[in-house]
């Protein structure tokens, strides 16, 4: 990780004029999102990622991964492991009380960001499939797009699920009660971001924002879980009150906290302490649902620090 962020320095300082578009990966640069009108109307026509785009989500990224290693500055300032267990056998609302209880023994502040592994809350939503299933097929990150498409409808037929191929490119398998699942991604995480923000909110009284992050492998193939590439890690749910833009530095920060078996399913964020963080503390939107359900997708934002002219 040391290595990692040794050789991408240079992203973080330098001007975007001397910025090329060769140190981005070539499935990067491919990758499709839709072009949005002034209006905010969604136009079916396709089109590349704008090089500025892919600019924003590296430096947004590093910045995070600056946060995890003790650098942090502006709105990932300060990252705080919180070490629990979670309770995913009894739904989401027994997650939910869990949550109340880890962040009560917390010092948590009205502003703050609080990010969730998408796992617990994929498995407290029954999004589980046996580990038998796959046994046959192989590993879905090296199949193709088709393929992909024919098992994702397979699978869905056979348990039931609401399965996006796409899905199947960062699966996990974990152990549940001495038996291997393969973990899907939650459904409707902007809604569930919404909902522990409210529980946050009339348990604890502490206004915040919520993200859920997902580790995935899908940036090793270019593939956009959330309609544009992302590293490190990406966030697939959130309240409003964070752009597109800081969910992708929060979860980059909350991922590599996380780390893996390490019992950090919780993060909290804090700003940098100043005249800007009153003011980030008080941003609008804080804490409130976003504007649309399902999970984050950049084609429904309105914007990303990039002009969307830019993009065409």
């Amino acid at each position: 990780m040391l290595l990692f962020v040794i050789k991408t320095h240079a992203l973080l300082t330098m001007e975007w004029k001397d910025f090329n578009p060769s140190m981005i990966p070539t499935a990067f640069q491919q990758v499709k999102v839709l072009s949005v009108k002034s209006h905010g109307e969604i136009v079916s026509k396709p089109r590349l990622i704008g090089r500025k785009l892919l600019f924003q989500v590296m430096n947004q990224t590093f910045k995070g991964v600056y946060a995890a290693l003790g650098a942090g500055s502006g709105p990932t300032y300060q990252v705080i492991p919180i070490r629990c267990r979670l309770h995913i056998s009894r739904g989401l609302e027994g997650l939910y009380r869990s949550i109340i209880r880890a962040l009560s023994k917390s010092f948590l502040e009205n502003g703050d960001i609080v990010t969730i592994a998408s796992k617990p809350i994929a498995i407290a939503q029954g999004r589980v499939i046996p580990i038998e299933y796959f046994k046959t097929v192989g590993d879905p990150l090296y199949m193709s797009k088709e393929e992909r498409k024919t098992l994702s409808l397979e699978l869905s037929g056979k348990t039931g699920l609401e399965i996006d191929e796409n899905e199947l490119i960062g699966l996990d398998f974990v152990k549940i009660n001495r038996r291997f699942y393969g973990v899907l991604l939650p459904l409707n995480a902007n809604m569930v971001a919404f909902e522990i923000s409210k529980s946050i909110r009339s348990s604890l009284n502490k206004l915040v924002d919520v993200v859920i992050v997902d580790t995935d492998a899908g940036w090793k193939t270019g593939k956009a879980l959330i309609g544009l590439p992302t590293l490190v890690s990406t966030p697939i749910g959130a309240t409003s009150g964070l752009s597109i833009a800081h969910c992708i530095r929060v979860a980059a920060a909350s991922s590599i906290t996380m780390g893996s078996g390490k019992g950090v399913p919780i993060v909290i964020i804090k700003p940098q302490p100043g005249p800007r963080a009153e003011n980030f503390r008080r941003r609008e939107g804080l804490g409130l649902a976003r504007s649309y359900p399902g999970r984050l997708n950049i084609n429904y934002e309105p914007f990303f620090r990039v002009k969307w002219k830019e993009l065409r």
